[in-house]
């Protein structure tokens, strides 16, 4: 049976403590980054039908550790670099949820109002107590497969036919309601719910108040903008543990299949801009970008 081999970034937050040190000394920058690159190459040593692994290591607002090991494209023999791009699946829930986040301090799409205010007109089986924040925290009792298949996979995504597969096939599970349960759904639906409300796609929405503002210039929850840019970036394979052997992935990911509950292309020096603004509370070249 043939498994995703997912090609890595890795981002990290640095304390006072080395990640791999053997003892609770501190450890100076340099020795740190010795450190993981002596083991990153033991890892992609140990596991070589890896195509590339990218980090990206931020203390205090900057970045001191910056590397990418291997090769984007490995039929061209094209090497990852710090510019590469790689798609960063579920990691672009946390840049959805800040996009929540502001639209409700803007007061266009309110955490703690029903989902149904947002789908006027729109029969479903979602009751009126599940909220918004509830999709985005993961408690909603929803479940649509087909809404999710589409979003992720085939890309039959036109705008009248979703909000049918989203009225017709979701159910809601009364047991569960309030309980963790992790789910791509509710990120589907919330992106339904921008288009309904703002008229926009939730990728340029993102772009607007994200991406932009932070200064991420590389980074799109589009596929086709960075191949017209001729940016460079990591393939996905497949990985099959009987002929220990990776092959091209047959999907590749278009603007139709990248959705909002996992829909970005970022790199490692666009990361470092991300992890830096987190850790410093909305702040990024001394400039306040997004209220704290």
């Amino acid at each position: 049976m043939k498994q995703l081999l997912f090609v890595i970034i890795v981002s990290l937050v640095i304390g006072p403590l080395a990640l791999f040190a053997q003892t609770t000394a501190p450890i100076s920058d340099k020795d740190l980054g010795a450190e993981l690159d002596a083991f990153i190459l033991q890892a992609m040593k140990t596991f070589p039908e890896l195509p590339s692994v990218a980090m990206v290591v931020v203390k205090e607002g900057k970045p001191i550790f910056m590397r990418a090991y291997g090769l984007a494209n490995k039929e061209a023999g094209k090497k990852a670099d710090e510019n590469t791009l790689y798609y960063i699946a579920s990691s672009t829930k946390s840049y959805m949820a800040l996009t929540a986040a502001l639209l409700d301090r803007e007061g266009k799409i309110k955490l703690n109002d029903p989902v149904t205010k947002y789908l006027p007109g729109i029969k479903t089986a979602i009751p009126e107590k599940v909220t918004v924040k509830d999709l985005l925290i993961h408690t909603s009792a929803l479940r649509n497969p087909a809404l999710v298949w589409r979003t992720a996979y085939t890309g039959e995504v036109d705008d009248k036919d979703l909000l049918r597969v989203l009225a017709e096939g979701t159910t809601f599970d009364e047991a569960n309601y309030g309980k963790y349960a992790y789910t791509n759904l509710g990120y589907n639906i919330y992106g339904i719910l921008v288009r309904q409300t703002l008229g926009k796609k939730w990728q340029d929405v993102l772009q607007d108040k994200v991406f932009r503002p932070l200064g991420l210039k590389q980074t799109s929850a589009y596929a086709s903008k960075p191949r017209a840019a001729k940016l460079t970036l990591a393939d996905s394979y497949l990985f099959s543990p009987e002929a220990k052997a990776i092959t091209r992935s047959p999907i590749d990911k278009l603007d139709n299949n990248m959705q909002a509950a996992g829909g970005i292309y970022t790199s490692l020096t666009d990361m470092a801009r991300w992890l830096s603004f987190n850790m410093n509370d909305g702040k990024l070249d001394g400039k306040q970008v997004i209220p704290a």
